[in-house]
Protein backbone atom coordinates (compact mmCIF):
# COMPACT_ATOMS: atom_id res chain seq x y z
CA UNK A 1 0.00 0.00 0.00
CA UNK A 2 1.10 3.24 -1.29
CA UNK A 3 0.47 6.88 0.22
CA UNK A 4 1.74 9.80 -0.91
CA UNK A 5 2.81 12.81 0.90
CA UNK A 6 1.85 15.85 -0.74
CA UNK A 7 3.82 19.36 -0.24
CA UNK A 8 1.39 22.30 -1.39
CA UNK A 9 3.27 25.71 -2.09
CA UNK A 10 1.22 28.98 -2.30
CA UNK A 11 3.17 32.00 -4.36
CA UNK A 12 1.25 35.00 -4.40
CA UNK A 13 1.56 38.50 -6.10
CA UNK A 14 0.10 42.13 -5.48
CA UNK A 15 -1.17 43.49 -8.46
CA UNK A 16 -1.51 47.45 -6.93
CA UNK A 17 -3.49 49.03 -9.61
CA UNK A 18 -6.06 46.69 -10.01
CA UNK A 19 -5.89 46.30 -5.87
CA UNK A 20 -5.77 42.02 -6.06
CA UNK A 21 -3.57 39.37 -5.54
CA UNK A 22 -2.53 37.33 -8.47
CA UNK A 23 -1.76 33.32 -6.49
CA UNK A 24 -0.29 30.28 -7.91
CA UNK A 25 -0.85 27.03 -6.13
CA UNK A 26 1.68 23.77 -6.78
CA UNK A 27 1.46 20.57 -5.47
CA UNK A 28 4.33 18.47 -5.54
CA UNK A 29 4.70 14.90 -3.60
CA UNK A 30 7.14 15.35 -0.79
CA UNK A 31 7.68 11.86 0.04
CA UNK A 32 6.06 8.43 -0.23
CA UNK A 33 4.60 6.20 2.69
CA UNK A 34 5.24 2.37 1.99
CA UNK A 35 2.60 0.13 4.21
CA UNK A 36 1.98 -3.14 4.33
CA UNK A 37 -1.01 -5.19 5.61
CA UNK A 38 0.94 -8.24 7.24
CA UNK A 39 2.53 -5.62 9.90
CA UNK A 40 2.40 -2.62 11.46
CA UNK A 41 5.55 -0.57 10.18
CA UNK A 42 5.88 1.96 7.55
CA UNK A 43 9.04 2.48 4.93
CA UNK A 44 8.91 6.42 3.89
CA UNK A 45 11.24 7.41 0.48
CA UNK A 46 11.98 10.35 -0.91
CA UNK A 47 10.14 9.82 -4.60
CA UNK A 48 8.07 7.82 -6.17
CA UNK A 49 10.44 7.46 -9.27
CA UNK A 50 13.58 5.25 -10.08
CA UNK A 51 15.97 5.85 -8.12
CA UNK A 52 14.31 6.10 -4.82
CA UNK A 53 16.06 6.60 -1.55
CA UNK A 54 14.36 5.08 1.67
CA UNK A 55 14.36 8.07 4.06
CA UNK A 56 13.12 6.37 7.37
CA UNK A 57 11.00 3.50 9.13
CA UNK A 58 9.17 3.08 11.74
CA UNK A 59 5.95 2.20 13.46
CA UNK A 60 2.62 3.12 11.75
CA UNK A 61 0.80 5.28 14.69
CA UNK A 62 3.80 6.87 14.58
CA UNK A 63 4.19 8.55 11.20
CA UNK A 64 4.83 11.87 10.74
CA UNK A 65 2.40 13.26 7.81
CA UNK A 66 -0.97 11.54 6.19
CA UNK A 67 -3.38 9.43 7.50
CA UNK A 68 -3.37 9.20 11.06
CA UNK A 69 -3.37 5.76 12.99
CA UNK A 70 -4.50 6.27 16.54
CA UNK A 71 -2.28 3.76 18.34
CA UNK A 72 -0.92 -0.24 18.27
CA UNK A 73 -4.81 -1.08 20.04
CA UNK A 74 -6.19 0.52 16.93
CA UNK A 75 -4.06 -1.09 14.14
CA UNK A 76 -4.92 -4.37 14.43
CA UNK A 77 -7.36 -6.74 12.30
CA UNK A 78 -10.73 -6.66 14.16
CA UNK A 79 -13.50 -8.75 13.79
CA UNK A 80 -17.08 -7.49 12.69
CA UNK A 81 -20.22 -9.33 11.96
CA UNK A 82 -21.23 -10.10 8.15
CA UNK A 83 -23.37 -7.78 6.41
CA UNK A 84 -25.28 -8.75 3.00
CA UNK A 85 -23.16 -5.30 1.05
CA UNK A 86 -25.71 -3.05 -1.25
CA UNK A 87 -24.98 -2.47 -4.61
CA UNK A 88 -24.11 1.19 -5.43
CA UNK A 89 -21.77 2.99 -8.02
CA UNK A 90 -19.42 6.08 -7.10
CA UNK A 91 -17.52 8.11 -9.65
CA UNK A 92 -18.66 5.79 -12.11
CA UNK A 93 -16.93 2.63 -9.82
CA UNK A 94 -18.75 0.10 -8.99
CA UNK A 95 -18.96 -0.42 -5.01
CA UNK A 96 -20.88 -1.43 -2.13
CA UNK A 97 -21.99 -0.29 1.40
CA UNK A 98 -23.87 -1.20 4.56
CA UNK A 99 -24.96 0.42 7.60
CA UNK A 100 -23.30 -0.13 10.85
CA UNK A 101 -25.27 2.35 12.60
CA UNK A 102 -28.86 3.45 11.92
CA UNK A 103 -30.53 6.50 14.09
CA UNK A 104 -32.65 6.31 16.33
CA UNK A 105 -34.69 9.58 16.19
CA UNK A 106 -36.72 9.04 19.43
CA UNK A 107 -34.18 8.03 21.65
CA UNK A 108 -32.36 11.04 20.56
CA UNK A 109 -29.75 9.21 18.15
CA UNK A 110 -29.58 11.30 15.04
CA UNK A 111 -26.37 9.79 13.56
CA UNK A 112 -25.90 7.49 10.43
CA UNK A 113 -22.43 5.32 9.88
CA UNK A 114 -22.43 3.79 6.71
CA UNK A 115 -18.88 1.44 5.03
CA UNK A 116 -18.18 1.81 1.33
CA UNK A 117 -16.83 -1.38 0.47
CA UNK A 118 -15.04 -2.53 -3.46
CA UNK A 119 -14.95 -5.85 -4.15
CA UNK A 120 -11.39 -6.97 -4.95
CA UNK A 121 -9.24 -10.03 -3.48
CA UNK A 122 -6.31 -8.70 -2.49
CA UNK A 123 -6.81 -5.09 -2.61
CA UNK A 124 -5.46 -3.37 0.14
CA UNK A 125 -6.42 0.41 1.62
CA UNK A 126 -5.62 2.85 4.38
CA UNK A 127 -8.67 1.36 6.20
CA UNK A 128 -7.87 -2.11 6.04
CA UNK A 129 -4.59 -1.44 7.09
CA UNK A 130 -5.96 0.27 10.13
CA UNK A 131 -8.12 -2.35 11.16
CA UNK A 132 -11.11 -2.57 9.13
CA UNK A 133 -11.95 -6.08 8.11
CA UNK A 134 -14.83 -7.69 6.02
CA UNK A 135 -15.26 -10.95 7.14
CA UNK A 136 -15.43 -11.55 3.21
CA UNK A 137 -12.18 -11.46 2.27
CA UNK A 138 -13.09 -10.43 -1.43
CA UNK A 139 -14.35 -7.20 -0.26
CA UNK A 140 -12.34 -4.45 0.88
CA UNK A 141 -13.34 -1.21 3.36
CA UNK A 142 -12.53 2.07 1.28
CA UNK A 143 -14.41 4.51 3.02
CA UNK A 144 -16.67 5.43 5.96
CA UNK A 145 -19.13 7.87 5.81
CA UNK A 146 -21.17 9.35 8.51
CA UNK A 147 -24.08 11.94 8.49
CA UNK A 148 -25.75 13.82 11.57
CA UNK A 149 -29.56 14.18 10.77
CA UNK A 150 -29.75 16.81 14.03
CA UNK A 151 -26.95 18.87 12.57
CA UNK A 152 -27.60 17.85 8.89
CA UNK A 153 -24.02 17.91 8.08
CA UNK A 154 -21.38 14.87 7.98
CA UNK A 155 -17.88 13.53 6.16
CA UNK A 156 -17.79 11.44 2.99
CA UNK A 157 -14.79 8.74 2.43
CA UNK A 158 -14.89 7.96 -1.52
CA UNK A 159 -12.67 6.44 -4.05
CA UNK A 160 -12.32 9.14 -6.92
CA UNK A 161 -10.66 7.22 -9.36
CA UNK A 162 -9.45 2.98 -10.02
CA UNK A 163 -6.82 2.27 -12.87
CA UNK A 164 -4.69 -0.39 -13.28
CA UNK A 165 -0.55 0.76 -13.02
CA UNK A 166 1.09 1.71 -15.99
CA UNK A 167 4.89 -0.77 -16.65
CA UNK A 168 6.77 2.28 -15.28
CA UNK A 169 4.86 2.38 -12.33
CA UNK A 170 4.98 -1.55 -11.44
CA UNK A 171 8.68 -0.93 -11.93
CA UNK A 172 8.76 1.77 -9.40
CA UNK A 173 6.51 -0.55 -6.79
CA UNK A 174 8.95 -3.40 -7.57
CA UNK A 175 11.90 -1.12 -6.29
CA UNK A 176 10.26 0.28 -3.69
CA UNK A 177 9.33 -3.07 -2.22
CA UNK A 178 12.61 -4.61 -2.49
CA UNK A 179 14.37 -1.89 -1.03
CA UNK A 180 11.84 -2.03 2.28
CA UNK A 181 13.22 -5.56 2.42
CA UNK A 182 16.38 -4.18 3.53
CA UNK A 183 15.50 -2.47 6.54
CA UNK A 184 15.82 -3.96 9.87
CA UNK A 185 13.04 -2.77 12.58
CA UNK A 186 13.25 -2.63 16.13
CA UNK A 187 9.71 -3.92 17.46
CA UNK A 188 10.52 -2.22 20.75
CA UNK A 189 11.37 1.82 19.90
CA UNK A 190 10.68 1.66 16.34
CA UNK A 191 13.42 3.22 14.49
CA UNK A 192 15.61 2.51 11.47
CA UNK A 193 18.95 0.01 11.76
CA UNK A 194 19.98 0.46 8.34
CA UNK A 195 23.10 2.18 8.28
CA UNK A 196 24.12 0.15 11.31
CA UNK A 197 23.45 -3.05 9.53
CA UNK A 198 25.76 -1.57 6.13
CA UNK A 199 28.33 -1.02 9.12
CA UNK A 200 28.64 -4.53 10.47
CA UNK A 201 28.77 -5.81 6.14
CA UNK A 202 31.35 -3.60 5.64
CA UNK A 203 33.25 -4.69 9.47
CA UNK A 204 33.18 -8.19 7.58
Amino acid sequence: MFEFNPGIYLNGKLNEQANTIDATIRIDTTSVYLMQFSHLFYQEFDTFDLPSNMIRTGKLWKKFDGFHFDSAEVVQKLPSPYIEPIDTVINNIQCYYFTVHKPDIKAGDFNEIKVILIKKPGFTSLNKIGGSVFPDKDYCVVGINAYSYKNKDGFVQELDSLRPLARKEIHICKDMSAKSKTAVLDTINGFTAIKELEKKRNLN
